[in-house]
């Protein structure tokens, strides 16, 4: 099930299983809290190439953080762009890409 629609704040999700007849499975439905906020995690990356590195492949390690807590099951876009670049440039395209943790 997706629901792209939720608002930020404190949701409860109910499901229970019905057969054609409209008989339940059980009296409870099953239920899982949600929590939406309007910002996701922020992304830093812990390690990566310093300065001229002189190979074609680098690897990047990033983690994703939620106020204090990291967020294992976040993933990740990554956009490459060539240094010196301006990011608050408008003109300046930002390809992102999805990308995965190491």
């Amino acid at each position: 099930v997706t629901m792209a629609w939720l608002l930020p704040g404190d949701w409860v999700f109910s499901v229970q299983g019905t057969d054609q007849a409209g008989n339940s499975a059980s009296a409870e439905p099953q239920t899982f809290s949600i929590s939406t906020s309007p910002t996701g995690p922020k992304a830093f990356i812990r390690e990566g190439p310093f300065m001229t590195i002189a190979k074609s492949d680098v690897i990047f390690t990033m983690v994703a953080m939620q106020g204090k807590e990291e967020m294992p099951s976040a993933t990740f876009e990554c956009s490459l762009l060539p240094w010196p670049s301006d990011l608050t440039d408008p003109g300046m395209p930002l390809n992102w890409e999805q990308c995965a943790a190491e």
